[in-house]
């Protein structure tokens, strides 16, 4: 039988030799996986054999490859792999006449649009991605405006602001809207008088009540209609320096309906202030405790619960913002750092500086958009257990980025692409869904991700099979799963359960002794208190003894070969079945032997072994019984050697 294993060992490895495939070798690693759904979290190219009957000594768990040379004929490993579900062209939106303000086919600024990645843990699967910055891409800008008593000189400023902007983003795209909101800050003390919320009264002559935000007039194409509003609307006024921002910024952006963002558009956020702005926490001092929701509270174009949650936090404001593709451009006079700090803060926001009367805020609208469109940005919302790696080819010059550098190509023009390629690992089992997207953007690449941690037959066992001796246990794909109180191969062990008792002696019976922790000496399986060992892929080693402690390439040399070669002996397990030793063929003797039996060539001219008087050892004569006599057999006179 261990010929024969020996034979099928050399053939296979022949055969892999002969194919150059590398993936015909073993993978020790994969050996000491138990079940199906544990071999395919090991390593990527480890393969289940789920044949009923595969009897051979190595692990079911193994390259496919050597599986199948192994005379596995069902395999189990799904390999990684990637489908591209949708992958429409890059392409700018289309116009059906010169005048339209509305494409008849929207812009496709990112290829592919979706994908499906199998993953198995700890491989990678790569994306082609390509990114258009995109001609006359429709724009939506809302002008959100900071209403507190100190910038009323600011809006006395912008009674043509909507017109003056129409004639510049014309310049840029045909197809753009206009929204204007203004905010102030939570009408409660100590944000604003006791005393003046308690009588009604406007703060201020000509002034309107403070509020939180209102959506002074929903993104639209009339310009005229936003000169009009912006004319007829009020100051108002609060009690303390900081204004509620980052109230009015959340619900602009997340109330889509009510402001009007187009689903096909860049959407610009325009906030401007002459002052700090309260954070999450302040609500405390007006006993608000209920943190923001991140939700749209917009009842009759006016944040209905500005009293109710407290202010969010600036994490929340980018997240509203990502999420709904909203560009924050700040616009403030005085308080740079801050405001400059803010925008960092918040994925693709910018800031500049605003004069003291807002003179130069369509400038600002106009150089920073340009900005924006100079460059491309590119993000995602990988969760965790997803690695991701990008290479970037701006230009023609393509490099792998290093961990936490940003994705980003500049000096990019309308009608410009890019290249990239993303690499995807995976490095927990999860089956979850993320994007990759170039900021400002509608739309996005959908990444959905399933790695593969089990195995579809582990769902659906052969309940109670008579394959598992008699029906103490379920066949597991191929492997029985043994019921309480068995175990083994068959399940043909038994034990009460994982502490018994008899369970231990039995693992006991697999060392050499109690101080020794690794059972069969880390070359087999424990089975019902006996070793089996496990064998190697290596042509000719054959691990055996009690312990699986010997191999039969253990013994000393001689000649160069073990045991002095094939025809003179073999390395076998001593009687104590945890040592090697040499068992000689006939005609051999010797610790390696090393040591011929036979005595023909001691035999002296007179017929006698070593002339009587010498014993024959080795094949040679030592002659020790008279110092007369010398030679290979003794047979030859010492007083008649030449002197």
């Amino acid at each position: 039988m261990e010929s024969f294993i020996k034979v099928l060992i050399t053939a296979f490895i022949m055969s892999c030799v002969l194919s150059k495939e590398a993936s015909c070798e073993s993978i020790p690693e994969c050996h000491p996986a138990k079940t199906c759904g544990n071999c395919m979290r090991i390593n990527p190219q480890c393969s289940w054999c789920s044949d009923v009957n595969f009897t051979s000594d190595v692990s079911r768990c193994d390259s496919k490859s050597f599986l199948k040379q192994s005379n596995c004929n069902k395999t189990i490993g799904r390999p990684s792999s990637i489908d591209y579900i949708e992958n429409a062209a890059l392409q700018d939106p289309v116009y059906e006449n010169d005048d339209d303000e509305e494409p008849i086919e929207q812009a496709v600024p990112i290829q592919p649009q979706e994908v499906k990645i199998v993953l198995r843990p700890g491989d990678t699967q790569t994306i082609r991605v390509g990114v258009r910055q995109v001609n006359d891409y429709p724009v939506d800008l809302y002008y959100l405006m900071d209403l507190s008593h100190s910038m009323k000189d600011d809006l006395k400023n912008l009674h043509t602001l909507g017109s003056l902007l129409a004639t510049e983003m014309k310049k840029i795209t045909r197809s753009f809207t206009l929204g204007f909101g203004s905010f102030v800050d939570k009408p409660v003390a100590p944000y604003s008088a006791a005393e003046i919320i308690q009588s009604g009264n406007p703060p201020c002559t000509g002034c309107a009540p403070a509020y939180g935000f209102r959506n002074e007039l929903p993104l639209n194409r009339n310009t005229t209609l936003f000169d009009q509003k912006v004319k007829s609307t009020l100051i108002s006024s609060n009690q303390d320096d900081a204004e509620g921002t980052l109230d009015a910024i959340a619900q602009a952006a997340l109330c889509t309906e009510d402001i009007g963002w187009r689903n096909e558009s860049r959407r610009l956020l325009l906030v401007t202030s002459d002052d700090t702005f309260h954070i999450e926490g302040d609500g405390k001092m007006a006993g608000i405790l209920r943190p923001f929701d991140g939700r749209c509270h917009l009842v009759n174009n006016e944040y209905a619960k500005t009293k109710y949650y407290d202010y969010p936090s600036i994490g929340q404001v980018n997240d509203v913002l990502v999420s709904n593709n909203i560009i924050s451009i700040f616009a403030t006079s005085g308080l740079e750092a801050l405001y400059r700090n803010l925008s960092i803060a918040l994925q693709g926001s910018t800031f500049s500086q605003l004069r003291s009367d807002s003179t130069n805020i369509v400038q600002i609208v106009s150089s920073k958009y340009r900005e924006i469109t100079e460059s491309i940005q590119i993000s995602d919302t990988s969760p965790e257990g997803t690695e991701l790696r990008y290479r970037v080819n701006c230009s023609g010059e393509a490099r792998w980025l290093q961990p936490g550098e940003k994705p980003e190509c500049g000096r990019i023009h309308a009608g410009d692409q890019i290249s990239l390629e993303v690499e995807v690992k995976a490095t927990k089992c999860i089956n979850q869904r993320f994007e990759i997207y170039p900021i400002g953007f509608e739309r996005h690449l959908q990444v959905h991700v399933e790695v593969i941690c089990n195995c579809s037959c582990e769902s659906e066992p052969d309940v109670n099979t008579t394959e598992c001796t008699g029906g103490n246990g379920n066949r597991d794909c191929g492997v029985c799963q043994c019921l309480p109180g068995y175990y083994g191969d068959q399940c043909e062990c038994t034990a009460e359960n994982e502490e018994n008792q008899d369970h231990k002696l039995n693992d006991l019976k697999c060392k050499p002794d109690n101080d020794t922790t690794v059972l069969c000496s880390g070359r087999g399986e424990c089975i019902c208190g006996e070793c089996r060992c496990n064998q190697p892929a290596n042509a000719g080693v054959i691990i055996s003894g009690t312990y699986c402690e010997c191999n039969n390439q253990g013994c000393d040399l001689a000649n160069g070969e073990v045991c002095g070669g094939p025809e003179r002996g073999e390395c076998v397990c001593a009687l104590d079945g945890r040592t090697n030793e040499c068992q000689c063929r006939p005609g051999y003797t010797g610790d390696k032997c090393d040591c011929p039996t036979q005595t023909e060539s001691c035999r002296a001219n007179n017929g006698l072994i070593c002339n009587a008087i010498g014993e024959c050892k080795c094949g040679k004569c030592i002659c020790e019984k008279s110092p007369k006599f010398t030679g290979p057999r003794c047979d030859e006179c010492v007083a008649l050697q030449p002197i």
